[in-house]
């Protein structure tokens, strides 16, 4: 059996194919490209896109949602696969600590026809959330994994609420901390 012409044939010619063609599929795709030269630019290095973000769109699209709470906005990627798939009744409200980051995010929700049901909150998530009187359906945690390791007060705001849905990701540079023991461990 012959290989077709343009059927890739080694390890890195797969994944660079598989790169590609999903790439092409993703509607936002364009945002996600743009952290890393975000991150050049302005020496952030706490904003990374959430690879799965689409499937975040399938979450909200095949679940009752329809107030959603994201805490950790970047540059919009989640929130606008969100938004998408909540469909056209579904509110977003979106959190995040840096307003370079919102204005650049509420850039994306209108070009895209979303900014009407999108509200961008600026704030440490703790501190916001703390203040949120609504129930939400569905909740997408993607901060600063030390805010959420320090923050008792983001972490029982959130589940003193009985979301449907806690969905929770820390993209970006995580090392594992190394297990302690001693002494009172």
């Amino acid at each position: 059996m012959t290989t077709p012409l343009n059927e890739p044939t080694t390890a890195d010619a797969v994944a660079q194919w598989i790169e590609q063609n999903t790439r092409s599929s993703d509607r936002f795709g364009y945002v996600a490209a743009s952290y890393e030269q975000h991150r050049l630019d302005h020496g952030c290095f706490d904003v990374y896109p959430y690879p799965n973000c689409p499937l975040l769109g399938t979450l909200a699209a095949s679940s009752p949602a329809r107030r959603l709470l994201e805490v950790g906005c970047g540059l919009g990627y989640g929130g606008l696969w969100l938004a998408y798939g909540a469909g056209p009744e579904g509110i977003l409200e979106t959190i995040d600590r840096d307003d370079r980051h919102l204005e650049i995010a509420q850039g994306h929700f209108k070009a895209e026809g979303l900014g009407e049901r999108i509200r961008a909150l600026h704030g440490l998530g703790a501190s916001v959330v703390a203040d949120l009187e609504e129930p939400y359906d569905l909740i997408y945690f993607d901060t600063d994994p030390a805010e959420s390791r320090r923050s008792r007060t983001l972490r029982a705001a959130v589940e003193a609420r009985r979301f449907a849905h806690f969905c929770e990701s820390f993209s970006g540079p995580v090392r594992p901390q190394p297990a302690r023991f001693g002494k009172g461990r």
